[in-house]
């Protein structure tokens, strides 16, 4: 598969055929990747943790990220409407209609792609942390055990409820941007988010290699993968049980390490080193 950036106009073709939208692109591509930084969503707020997976069901789902968009420009729609007390009540009530059927489908999306990872996570890496990730207080756990189209009435019923609330805070109470998620680290019964660094980084890669484990194996292509600093806490163990798994997956990998890994001439992986 062939990508490139075509002239001033920054057309993307893949195997010479033009891909039009984000939606294609993300159709023919799937791609995973770590960073330093995003062992911070442990830490900081839930919408940091949302982005994460959402990320991750993008690349099952495609269509994920412009439902998400739709989501958040329609958000915006109903509190503008709510700033004017001579609004539409019939368009309003319309919003509220597709934003609980776009929460409900994202959050189904969520939930489907969840129980993909979570059956992969069941067979961890050689020394990697066995973990659990589920829903905290989130609709995603009503979706679990209640039928789709009653939690979308009983959406439309909080969003008309707290419509002064909504006013005043800018938002919306309830909805699929509310969700969170809790990461246990089943090895010492801990949560991710009182884990040290190096347990935080573990749990990440134990998150991406079954998602990649996932798409293999519903999309039958590995994804590219692409790993900032991901030897940082990594013992010689883990470091080879990664590196067994990456290659056991096909995946196209491409790894940034700061210090020269000198078991890295002992692999099948190409190397360059910048002086």
């Amino acid at each position: 598969m062939s990508i490139f950036c075509k002239d001033k106009a920054r057309k993307f073709f893949i195997n010479e055929n033009e891909v039009r939208s984000f939606q294609a692109f993300r159709k023919n591509i799937q791609m995973l990747w770590l960073t330093p930084y995003t062992e911070r969503i442990f830490t900081t707020s839930s919408s940091s943790r949302r982005s994460f997976l959402d990320g991750l069901v993008s690349n099952f789902d495609y269509k994920h990220a412009s439902r998400l968009t739709e989501y958040e420009k329609l958000l915006k729609q109903r509190y503008r409407l709510l700033k004017y007390e001579s609004y539409d009540k019939n368009w309003l009530e319309t919003l509220e209609d597709n934003l609980a059927k776009l929460s409900v489908v994202i959050s189904c999306s969520r939930n489907d792609i969840l129980i993909r990872i979570k059956d992969m996570l069941k067979y961890p890496l050689e020394e990697f942390p066995k973990i659990d990730i589920k829903f905290d207080h989130s609709l995603e756990n009503h979706l679990l055990d209640r039928p789709a189209i009653e939690i979308e009435e009983e959406l439309k019923k909080k969003y008309f409820v707290s419509r002064e609330i909504d006013k005043i805070i800018g938002g919306s109470k309830h909805g699929c941007q509310k969700s969170d998620l809790i990461v246990t680290n089943l090895s010492n019964d801990m949560t991710a988010k009182v884990c040290s660094s190096g347990e935080q980084q573990a749990i990440l890669i134990s998150i991406i290699i079954a998602t990649s484990r996932a798409l293999r194996k519903s999309r039958k292509c590995s994804p590219i993968l692409l790993l900032d600093e991901i030897f940082l806490h990594l013992d010689k163990i883990k470091k080879k049980a990664l590196l067994q798994e990456i290659e056991d997956l096909k995946s196209q990998a491409w790894i940034t390490t700061t210090e020269k890994e000198k078991f890295l001439s002992s692999t099948k992986f190409c190397y360059h080193i910048i002086k």
